[in-house]
C-alpha cells in the first residue's frame, strides 16, 4: 500500500482542526450572540407570602405590583420602606391568568386563565377600595377570536394596550376618530428567533422595544419594531423566567415562578441613576371652609395622578411625570388677610345673566336672540387677588396652589359676587365687554363678564371659588348641547353656596354631595390646566418665520388696506411668541392684499364645493355666506398655493397664514345645522387660517360708530399660531371648568398672551423632549458597560440637568440635556466596546441563521477525517518519505 506523504497529513489534520475550531466558535456564537456585556441578576425582594408569582407590573408610582397564581390577588411591594399592601382579588368566578396596568390612566386589564376575554376596572389606582380582599367591579373591555396568554402596556404606548394570543401573534389596541375601540395586528412573533418557543409572556420597555420569554428556560429576546431586529438581551443558566416588567428607568425585573424577584443592572447602571424622578408637588388650600366638611381622601380619588406628554419619533414615544398632592386648610389670620384686601378691592358693579329661555330657543332654532339680561351684585378685582395670592404664598414647598376660596359672605337675597379679569384687545386698547360668540349683535348688553376662578401672567397658581356667580358653564351646557345630568357636572348649574341650601353638610349624604361637588370641579380645573399635552411633539425652533397674508375683501365698502393695518399688533404677537420661546429668534411679516387682485383666491371662496350648504331652508342669519372652513384650509395650504405665497425655506420652523376681512361671511362646518359649528379660524400644523367678518372689527349697525374699530386680528391669530405649535384648547369637548384663565387659547377670554402656567408647560415638555432623547442614547452604553469611567463622571451633568428641571428652570434643563446628547454621540458612536459587542452579535446571529447546519456537517467530517490522519500519524509509523 502506498502511503501519503507526511506533509500532506500534517496539511489535512491542520484543516480539519481548523473546521472544528470554527464550528465550536460559531455554536459558541449562537448561543451567546447576547448584545448585553455585563448584565447581573440580584434579588429585589422576596415575598413572605408563599407564592407562585405570575405577573409583574411596576407602576410609575415606585410600587410594584404582583400575583399569585393560586388565588390570584394583586399585591404590591414599595422598595422605599420594603413593605407590601393589601392583597385585592380580582373575580372570584374564574382564575385569573395575567393582567396589565396602565400607569397613565389607572385602568387595569385582566384575562381569565385559557380565555379569549379581557377585562378592565377603570382608574383602579385611584378607586380601589379600602377594605382587603375585596373584589372591584370590572367591565367586559374585548374578545379576541383565540385565547389571550398576556397584556402589557407602556410609557410608550400610554393609550394602547398590547396583547399576545395562541396563534403567536401581538396585536393592540386604540381608539379611532369616534371613540370607538379598534383592535389592529402589530406582528408575528417568529418561533426560530426566541429559541424555538414562547409561551406568550412579553413587555415593553420606556423605549418601545419588546421583550418575549422563551418557552422554557431562561432567556429574555429584545425586538427593535421599526428596524425589525431580534437580538438576546439576557440568558440565565439557572433561573427559568416566568414574568418581565420594566421600572422608570428601564431596568428590568423578573419573576421565576416562586416568591422571588430579580432585578437586571450592569455595573454602569449600578453606579448610575440617569433618571428623573420628580413628581410635580400640588398643593390645595382651603380658605374659608369647615375642615370637617372636606373630604381630602375623596377629592384626591377624582384628580389625575400621572401624566404624559407625546414626544414624537417613529417610536411613539411619550414621557411620564406624577402628580402628588397635599392639602392645607389656612389658619385664622390668613383668611382675615386676604378678605381684608379684598374689601378694599371689590365694588358694586352689574354684570350680566342668562335668559335661559331665549338662550335655549336660539340654539334649537339658530334665531338670534338678545340672550343676556343685567344682574346686579359685587364685582371682586380677580386680577389684584392673583397678585395677593403669589406674594402671599400659603406654602412653597409645591411646584403649584391651588387655592380653593370662599367669598359667599359677600351675597344676599337677588345679589352674587364675582371676578372681574382686564382683557385689553391688543388692537384697539379696549377693555373687552362682549362675549365672543356665533350671534354677537348690538342687542346683547355690554357688560364685564363674570369669573369664578382664574390664572393669569403674574402666577402659575390657581384660585377658584365654587360659590362665585358665573354664566359661561351654563352657557356652553346649553349651546353645546352638553349631557351633564350625570351628577358631575352640578357646578355648571349653580354654585356651591346655592348648592349647599338643599344639601346640608351636616347630613351624611350631604356631606358627600358637597365633596362630589368641590372634586368635580377640580377634576375638571386641575388636569387641562396642569396636564393637558401638546397636540404633537413640540417644535423648540432657534430661528422663527411667522408669514401672514391679510386678504381684504371689503375694499369697495371703503375700506383700504392702510384703513385696516391697526388689525395687526406685531408687536403684541412678538412678545406673546418671545414670552413662551425667549431663547428663538422671531421675524414676523404681515402683509395686506386686496383680493380683488388675486382671481384664483377669490375662485376658491366662490367655488360651490366650498360654500356650506345648510337645512332648514333658511339660514339664521339672512345674507350670509358660510364657508367650508376646513376644505377651504386643506386647499389653501396645497403645496401649490403654499409656496406661491409663503417663503419655506425662511427659518428653522416656518409658520404661515392666511386671513380674510369679508362682509357677512363666517366660516363653518359642513351639517353646521346636525352638529357642527361656526367658527372663527383653524390652525395646526405651523399652520392657520382665519375670517373676520366686518361687523366684528368694528361696532356692528351702529350708525354713529360704525366705523369705531372694537376688536383686530392679533388675537385671533396668536390663538391659531397656538394651534400651529401644537397647543389645544383649554377646555374640551365636554370639560369647561379650566376656560377661566387669561390664555389665548380660550374662547372665554379674548387674550393675546399665553398664561404663566401654559408657558411653564411648554417649556417643560420642550425640555423633557431632549430628555427623553438623551436617556434613549444612553441606553445602550449604560447597559454594555461602553467607557465605564467616563459614564460615571458624566452623572454630575445628569444631577444638573435634575436641579434644574426640579427647579422649575426648564429651558436651562433643555440645554443641558441636548449637552449630554452631544456628548453621549461623540463618546459612544466608535467606543471599542460597542464596536466587540456589536460585531460578536452580527457575526454569532449570521452563523446561527446561515451556517449553524453547514458547520454541523463539516465538524462532523472533520472529526471522522483527523482521526484518519492521527491514526496515520501515530499508528502507522514511519511513514514513506
Amino acid at each position: 500500500m502506498e502511503f501519503v506523504s507526511r506533509t500532506k497529513v500534517i496539511i489535512v489534520t491542520f484543516f480539519c482542526l481548523l473546521a472544528i475550531i470554527l464550528f465550536l466558535l460559531g455554536s459558541f456564537l449562537s448561543m451567546s450572540n447576547n448584545p448585553i456585556a455585563d448584565l447581573s441578576p440580584e434579588l429585589f425582594f422576596e415575598s413572605p407570602t408563599s407564592l407562585s408569582m405570575i405577573d409583574l407590573n411596576y407602576v410609575i408610582s415606585g410600587e410594584f405590583y404582583y400575583s399569585s397564581k393560586t388565588n390570584f390577588y394583586i399585591m404590591s411591594y414599595n422598595p422605599v420602606d420594603q413593605s407590601e399592601t393589601n392583597q385585592f382579588r380580582l373575580s372570584s368566578d374564574f382564575l385569573v391568568h395575567k393582567y396589565a396596568m396602565n400607569p397613565y390612566s389607572g385602568n387595569l386589564y385582566f384575562i381569565e386563565e385559557g380565555s379569549n376575554n379581557i377585562k378592565v376596572i377603570y382608574d383602579y389606582l385611584n378607586t380601589y377600595s379600602d377594605t382587603p380582599g375585596s373584589i372591584l367591579s370590572s367591565y367586559h373591555f374585548f374578545s379576541h377570536s383565540s385565547d389571550i396568554r398576556d397584556l402589557a402596556t407602556a410609557p410608550s404606548f400610554p393609550d394602547i394596550l398590547l396583547f399576545s394570543t395562541e396563534s403567536n401573534s401581538i396585536y393592540y389596541t386604540y381608539q379611532d376618530y369616534y371613540g370607538n375601540m379598534q383592535v389592529d395586528h402589530l406582528m408575528d412573533v417568529r418561533l426560530s428567533n426566541i429559541g424555538g418557543s414562547w409561551n406568550g409572556e412579553f413587555s415593553v420597555d420606556n423605549f418601545g422595544y419588546l421583550y418575549f420569554v422563551q418557552g422554557t428556560g431562561g432567556k429574555i429576546y429584545r425586538y427593535d419594531i421599526f428596524n425589525d431586529d431580534f437580538s438576546l438581551f439576557y440568558s440565565s443558566s439557572s433561573n427559568e423566567i416566568t414574568s418581565i416588567c420594566f421600572d422608570s428607568k428601564n431596568i428590568l425585573y423578573y419573576t421565576s415562578g416562586d416568591n422571588r424577584v430579580f432585578r437586571l443592572v450592569s455595573l454602569a447602571q449600578a453606579q448610575t441613576d440617569f433618571s428623573i424622578d420628580d413628581p410635580i408637588d400640588i398643593a390645595i388650600v382651603f380658605v374659608g371652609y369647615d375642615q370637617d366638611m372636606i373630604n381630602t381622601s375623596k377629592i384626591t380619588k377624582k384628580l389625575p395622578h400621572y401624566g404624559a406628554i407625546f414626544l414624537g419619533g417613529q417610536d411613539n414615544a411619550h414621557y411620564y411625570y406624577q402628580a402628588n398632592y397635599s392639602y392645607y386648610f389656612a389658619d385664622q389670620a390668613y383668611k382675615d388677610a386676604l378678605d381684608a384686601f379684598v374689601a378694599d378691592h371689590s365694588v358694586n358693579d352689574p354684570t350680566v345673566q342668562l335668559d335661559l329661555p331665549k338662550l335655549e330657543y336660539q340654539a334649537k332654532f339658530w334665531d338670534p336672540q338678545d340672550v343676556f339680561i343685567p344682574k346686579n351684585g359685587t364685582a371682586i378685582d380677580g386680577n389684584a387677588v392673583e397678585s395677593w395670592l403669589e406674594q402671599n404664598r400659603y406654602t412653597n414647598e409645591v411646584d403649584y396652589c391651588i387655592s380653593l376660596l370662599n367669598f359667599s359672605y359677600f351675597d344676599t337675597e337677588g345679589r352674587d359676587h364675582w371676578f372681574e379679569i382686564k382683557d385689553i384687545d391688543v388692537d384697539t386698547g379696549i377693555n373687552k365687554h362682549w362675549y365672543r360668540n356665533e350671534f354677537d349683535f348690538p342687542w346683547n348688553l355690554d357688560a364685564e363678564f363674570p369669573y369664578v376662578g382664574y390664572t393669569g401672567y403674574e402666577s402659575s397658581d390657581i384660585f377658584l371659588d365654587p360659590t362665585a356667580f358665573q354664566w359661561y358653564l351654563k352657557w356652553v351646557e346649553v349651546w353645546n348641547g352638553l349631557n351633564v345630568n350625570d351628577g358631575d357636572h352640578d357646578f355648571y348649574d349653580e354654585d356651591l353656596d346655592h348648592f349647599m341650601k338643599t344639601h346640608d353638610p351636616d347630613t351624611s349624604n350631604g356631606k358627600i354631595a358637597i365633596n362630589d361637588y368641590i372634586s368635580d370641579w377640580l377634576a375638571e380645573l386641575v388636569p387641562i390646566n396642569l396636564f393637558w399635552p401638546p397636540l404633537n411633539r413640540i417644535d423648540f425652533s432657534e430661528d422663527i418665520s411667522l408669514q401672514v397674508k391679510i386678504f381684504n375683501g371689503v375694499s369697495h365698502l371703503g375700506f383700504t388696506n392702510s384703513d385696516l393695518k391697526w388689525t395687526i399688533n406685531e408687536t403684541a404677537i412678538s412678545f406673546a411668541l418671545t414670552e413662551l420661546m425667549p431663547e428663538s429668534n422671531i421675524d414676523i411679516d404681515v402683509e395686506f392684499l386686496d383680493l380683488a387682485n388675486y382671481s384664483n383666491i377669490e375662485g376658491i371662496l366662490n367655488h360651490p364645493n366650498y360654500i356650506v350648504d345648510y337645512s332648514p331652508d333658511e339660514p339664521p342669519i339672512a345674507n350670509y355666506t358660510y364657508y367650508d372652513g376646513m376644505g377651504i384650509y386643506n386647499h389653501l395650504f396645497s403645496t401649490t398655493y403654499r409656496r406661491l405665497f409663503f417663503d419655506l425655506d425662511a427659518a428653522d420652523l416656518v409658520v404661515t397664514g392666511y386671513a380674510f376681512i369679508l362682509d357677512n361671511a363666517t366660516l363653518a362646518s359642513p351639517g353646521i345645522w346636525s352638529g357642527g359649528g361656526l367658527f372663527t379660524g383653524l390652525g395646526g400644523d405651523q399652520r392657520t387660517l382665519q375670517l373676520m367678518e366686518l361687523d366684528r372689527l368694528y361696532y356692528p349697525n351702529r350708525t354713529d360708530l360704525i366705523a369705531v374699530p372694537r376688536q383686530g386680528l392679533s388675537t385671533v391669530l396668536v390663538h391659531e399660531l397656538g394651534h400651529a405649535i401644537g397647543f389645544p384648547h383649554t377646555f374640551t369637548s365636554t370639560q369647561y371648568a379650566a376656560d377661566f384663565t387669561a390664555d389665548t387659547m380660550g374662547y372665554y377670554g379674548d387674550y393675546t398672551r399665553f398664561s404663566r402656567i401654559r408657558i411653564e408647560s411648554f417649556q417643560r415638555y420642550a425640555a423633557e423632549q431632549e430628555i427623553f432623547e438623551a436617556l434613549k442614547m444612553a441606553q445602550e452604553p449604560m447597559l454594555i458597560d461602553a467607557e465605564l469611567e467616563w459614564l460615571v463622571d458624566l452623572q454630575d451633568t445628569w444631577d444638573n440637568l435634575t436641579d434644574s428641571y426640579s427647579s422649575k428652570d426648564y429651558l436651562k434643563a433643555r440645554q443641558v440635556a441636548m449637552e449630554l446628547q452631544q456628548s453621549l454621540k461623540e463618546h459612544t458612536i466608535d467606543t471599542d466596546a460597542i464596536e466587540s459587542s456589536d460585531a460578536i452579535t452580527i457575526i454569532g446571529k449570521n452563523i446561527d441563521i446561515l451556517f449553524s447546519s453547514v458547520l454541523l456537517i463539516i465538524g462532523v467530517f472533520a472529526v471522522i477525517a483527523a482521526g484518519v490522519c492521527l491514526y496515520f500519524i501515530i499508528v502507522r509509523q514511519p511513514l514513506k518519505t
